[in-house]
């Protein structure tokens, strides 16, 4: 039996690599995304995957499924996304992760929370400070800096290497 993994924030660009990803090594994945930052072309070709579902769903909302792992991505982490409004951002970043440490409670999964708005924060106090030299870091502003989608797989999959 497979491994069943849900991905929020399963629409945007970075959660629908890791989707892609998880698919590759032979996963079962739930992707559940709002689409306010995300999109639908994101997921196009993932969705004639039989091992892949996409739902609509709104992270603030308790989310009610059976799962093995939780990828919770939701966050807007664009500063022209989060700055529209802070506070559904906010509302996105702790009552998702509420809901999702719920539901990995209930289901006994395991879970792995990234918030990228607070990931770039850390990494832009890496940069002034100039503390450089460290793998992981440099590997995070690779992820980050990098803009090319074929680029960003490569990173991603040493990432997701590394957590699956």
């Amino acid at each position: 039996m497979k491994t069943k993994v849900l991905v929020t924030g399963g629409a945007g660009f970075l959660g629908s690599h890791l989707c892609e990803k998880l698919l590759n090594n032979n996963y079962d994945v739930l992707c559940i995304d709002n689409y306010s930052t995300g999109s639908k072309d994101n997921i196009a070709e993932l969705l004639k995957d039989p091992f892949f579902e996409a739902t609509r769903h709104e992270v603030t909302l308790p989310f009610y499924t059976e799962v093995d792992q939780i990828y919770n991505l939701a966050c807007p982490a664009s500063p022209i996304h989060y700055q529209k409004d802070p506070s559904q951002t906010t509302k996105t970043c702790v009552h998702g992760a509420i809901n999702m440490l719920g539901l990995a409670k209930r289901t006994n999964a395991r879970i792995l929370r990234l918030q990228l708005l607070k990931f770039m924060v850390i990494l832009r106090f890496i940069h002034k400070q100039k503390i450089i030299g460290v793998a992981s870091i440099q590997l995070a502003l690779g992820v980050v800096m990098m803009k090319e989608s074929v680029v960003l797989r490569r990173y991603f999959s040493i990432i997701t290497a590394n957590i699956i």
